[in-house]
């Protein structure tokens, strides 16, 4: 296969993907790394067992084996690697109860991420309190923006809403993508055991895809669609435009009826930017947006993380590289004597 990068595909099966070091790419790169081979192994444990045993230089940690990570020999580390998608909870801001504003922060500020990640999603994640992943240039950093867990806030809010104790609040639909119905029940019983809402009042149903884009969508009335419902987006390019104005800006499909405000106006002028000194907007919008005053269109709940074990000698930049598109092999070296060593110590 004809190609103008560092490595070129020599081998596409069904087991394996090779790729070799291209002669001929002109520029100078700090790695080491002459031929890949990618190795498709679907159960975890056997790719788990052949990188303990030295026989592989990566693999994805599954979640039946995340616990024993802990007992991992010397020659191996396990990494979080953060993605670029962040999940949520999106608002119907259309219809009560949450074309209140005091409402929206009051589910934002009771939301317990932590938890969730833990319980929900295996330990997978990273909490997000605003909307643009900080690996993200120009993007504020992880808790620099946004409301963190705070139980007596969200009553408040609750109470200025109308909803004090939850008293007269309404049923409320939630729709999740297919296996994300615990979502929806994690978010019911925290409305219960702090806002003091009966769990009888959340309607879960969980969609496929695509029904949940259809329901959703422009062409549905919206009174139509659901109160709440889970989806989440990962940006095409670094820029904070990616996710903010790609999903939250007021003309774009907005499946969530926000009315135009300044914060429109400020993702106009940060995408017409000419330098990053004028792009500075983003954070103003995370804050207008994600703030204790923030109008919240959607709850931000995590960032899509997965654990990988390396070997020592396999040496990188495993937890920033590839956040937008693929993998830098050309950055990576691999000491071929620890390598040796290690394999020799384990035959």
């Amino acid at each position: 296969m004809w190609t103008s990068g560092p490595y070129v595909m020599s081998e596409d099966t069904v087991s394996q993907r090779v790729f070799l070091h291209n002669p001929y790419y002109p520029i100078a790169t700090p790695g080491n790394i002459e031929q890949v081979n990618l190795h498709f192994i679907e159960d975890g444990g056997t790719a788990y067992a052949l990188a303990k045993d030295g026989q592989l230089d990566q693999t994805p940690v599954t979640t039946s084996e995340l616990p024993v990570v802990v007992e991992l020999p010397p020659n191996m580390v396990a990494l979080q690697i953060p993605s670029n998608a962040v999940f949520y909870f999106g608002f119907n801001l259309t219809k009560p109860p949450f074309d209140n504003v005091h409402v929206r922060r009051a589910f934002n500020a009771m939301f317990d991420r932590q938890a969730f990640i833990e319980q929900i999603v295996g330990g997978r994640g990273l909490p997000m309190l605003h909307f643009t992943p900080p690996q993200v240039s120009l993007a504020p950093a992880r808790e620099e923006i946004g409301v963190l867990l705070d139980y007596s806030y969200a009553r408040r809010e609750m109470e200025l809403a109308g909803y004090r104790d939850c008293a007269g609040f309404p049923q409320i639909d939630i729709i999740t993508f297919r296996g994300a119905g615990t979502w929806g029940e994690f978010l019911a019983s925290l409305a219960e055991d702090v806002l003091g809402c009966d769990p009888a009042l959340f309607n879960n149903e969980q969609l496929e895809f695509s029904l949940l884009l259809e329901i959703i969508g422009p062409d549905t009335p919206a009174d139509e669609r659901p109160h709440l419902w889970t989806l989440g987006w990962g940006g095409d390019y670094p820029d904070p435009h990616s996710w903010l104005y790609e999903v939250l800006y007021c003309r774009a499909d907005n499946p969530f009826g926000r009315p135009c405000s300044v914060v429109d106006d400020l993702l106009l002028q940060a995408a017409h930017a000419s330098d990053t000194s004028q792009a500075r907007p983003y954070v103003e919008i995370e804050s207008r947006l994600f703030g204790p005053d923030g109008e919240f269109p959607i709850l931000p709940i995590f960032q899509r993380a997965s654990y990988e074990l390396f070997q020592a000698w396999f040496v990188g930049p495993h937890q920033q590289d590839g956040f937008i598109g693929g993998r830098h092999w050309d950055a990576y070296r691999i000491d071929m004597a620890a390598k040796l060593a290690a394999r020799s110590n384990t035959d």
